[in-house]
């Protein structure tokens, strides 16, 4: 297995960052967490990632997607299609679990050999803007009440990367109680998320405040060569109306163009937010929510939560 992993280590530069080494290593550790290469005529074409948990395959947290990424793009539909399947029946071959669930990247569309062996499928959607380099079209299409909110923002607030970790944390931790969810994070992992950004150079903070110096928002960004990713926001119920999270991914989307040319809303199901996310006008793109439990137990308590 740990030349399998070193394999994947020389395929970083075409795979996004939630399936590479180093952030498998984070997420995961470096013993909980498998890799298989998928190759026809010795050239690799995908590789199937996955964390696990005792017998269970799982999706680890603040890992947006999993699974299975083919690398070979440039060739028809049809033979996409042709490969996927064949991607599929190899995982197949070379799984085993009592409880799988992952949720896998949009680039992954077909999950037909999987149904046919009984996992079950939620689809899910994220927006996403294209072309980043063209950032007035993408101001252009934002919806004009949030262009307003953005720029009536930027009058009043200003924005910065410097916050420390205590804080943030304590400010997700405001936020989680203010919608009455648990805070899914400690933190000892929100300071391990930000020491791996600052070594590997693929994540900022954004950080709204006002005249004051007091903190109003904070997002978190990641990205790798071909996308970024909203993380995760938090901000205080006290300045609900200071629109300082839309100006924050506003920044966080011109500076993203430098770096990528893709940005992941990695959108939710909760309406308010979909709402929200929808006025910055990305394309609507779904993805797959696999799961199955081959023991019988688990798979009464998966039916439970999934309906």
């Amino acid at each position: 297995m740990k030349q399998i992993k070193n394999n994947l280590f020389t395929l970083q530069a075409s795979l996004p960052l939630f399936f590479q080494v180093d952030w498998l290593d984070f997420v995961c550790g470096k013993d909980n967490w498998n890799v298989l290469i998928f190759e026809e005529n010795n050239i690799v074409k995908g590789v199937f990632t996955s964390a696990k948990q005792g017998n269970k395959i799982i999706s680890p947290v603040l890992t947006t997607y999993m699974g299975p990424y083919l690398i070979e793009k440039n060739i028809t539909p049809k033979e996409f299609a042709t490969i996927q399947m064949k991607f599929q029946a190899y995982i197949l071959e070379n799984i085993q679990f009592d409880y799988f669930e992952q949720r896998w990247h949009p680039h992954f569309y077909n999950h037909i050999a999987f149904f046919q062996q009984g996992f079950k499928q939620q689809t899910r959607y994220t927006y996403v803007l294209k072309e980043l380099h063209n950032l007035q079209a993408i101001w252009s299409n934002f919806k004009t009440a949030l262009r307003s909110d953005i720029q009536r923002a930027s009058k009043q607030l200003f924005v910065t990367h410097e916050l420390d970790s205590h804080e943030f944390f304590a400010l997700l931790d405001v936020t989680f109680q203010n919608n009455k969810v648990k805070n899914p994070y400690s933190l000892a992992l929100i300071e391990k998320l930000l020491t791996f950004i600052s070594l590997h150079q693929c994540g900022k903070l954004y950080v709204a405040k006002n005249n004051s110096g007091t903190v109003i928002n904070a997002i978190l960004v990641l990205w790798d060569s071909e996308c970024a990713y909203y993380l995760m926001s938090a901000s205080d119920p006290n300045y609900k109306k200071s629109n300082g999270n839309s100006l924050l991914l506003w920044n966080a989307i011109q500076d993203m163009s430098n770096y990528t040319n893709r940005f992941d809303f990695e959108g939710s199901m909760l309406l308010g937010i979909e709402n929200y996310v929808r006025a910055f006008g990305g394309e609507l793109i779904p993805f797959h929510h696999i799961y199955k439990s081959n023991n019988s137990f688990l798979r009464r308590m998966l039916n439970r939560f999934k309906s």
